[in-house]
C-alpha cells in the first residue's frame, strides 16, 4: 500500500471537496491493510453519513469514539449522525462531550441547539446559543440566527432584536 498518510490527507481533501465516493473508496483501500486506523474509520464513516448510510456511519462512528473519545470532531460527527436518526437526546450526549474538548466548537453548539429543539427544550437551545455568543462574539453568523428564530417564536422579540444588533 501507498503511504497512508498521503492516503489520508487525499481522502479528506476529496472530503472536503464533497466527493464522498471518492473519500470513502480511499478509506476503504487503507482499512483494507489497517483495519482499525482511525483516521480512515473517520473518514469512512462521516462519508456514510453523508451519503445518508446512517446505519453504517452510526456503528463506525461509535467505533471511532471508542477508539478516541477525546477527539472532538469524532465526538460531534456522532452527535450528528444520532440526531439525524432522531435520537437527538443520544445526540446531546455527544455535543455535550465535544464542546466540553472543545469550547468554542460553535458548529456543535449550533447542532445541539437544535437537537435541544427537537427535544421541546427552546429554552435550554436559547441559553446554550446565548452562551456561545457571549463567549466567541465573532461566532457563525448561524448561531445569531438561530438564536434570534428561537427568541422570536418564544415571544421574545426586544431580545431578537438586540440580538441582530449586536
Amino acid at each position: 500500500m501507498k503511504n497512508p498518510d498521503k492516503l489520508i490527507a487525499r481522502a479528506i481533501e476529496c472530503a472536503k471537496a464533497g466527493d464522498f465516493a471518492r473519500a470513502e473508496k480511499i478509506a476503504l483501500t487503507i482499512l483494507e491493510d489497517d483495519p482499525t486506523n482511525f483516521d480512515a474509520l473517520h473518514i469512512y464513516g462521516n462519508a456514510r453519513l453523508e451519503r445518508d448510510d446512517l446505519r453504517s456511519a452510526t456503528s463506525l462512528l461509535i467505533e471511532v469514539v471508542d477508539i478516541d473519545p477525546k477527539f472532538p470532531p469524532a465526538q460531534m460527527n456522532l452527535a450528528n449522525c444520532l440526531a439525524r436518526s432522531g435520537k437527538h437526546a443520544d445526540a446531546l450526549h455527544h455535543f455535550d462531550a465535544a464542546i466540553k474538548l472543545r469550547p468554542n466548537y460553535t458548529e456543535a453548539v449550533y447542532n445541539r441547539a437544535l437537537s435541544l429543539k427537537e427535544l421541546d427544550r427552546a429554552d435550554d437551545a436559547i441559553k446554550s446559543l446565548r452562551d456561545a455568543a457571549s463567549s466567541a462574539p465573532n461566532c457563525e453568523p448561524r448561531v445569531y440566527t438561530l438564536l434570534c428564530d428561537l427568541l422570536v417564536e418564544a415571544g421574545l422579540l426586544d431580545d431578537a432584536r438586540a440580538t441582530l444588533e449586536r
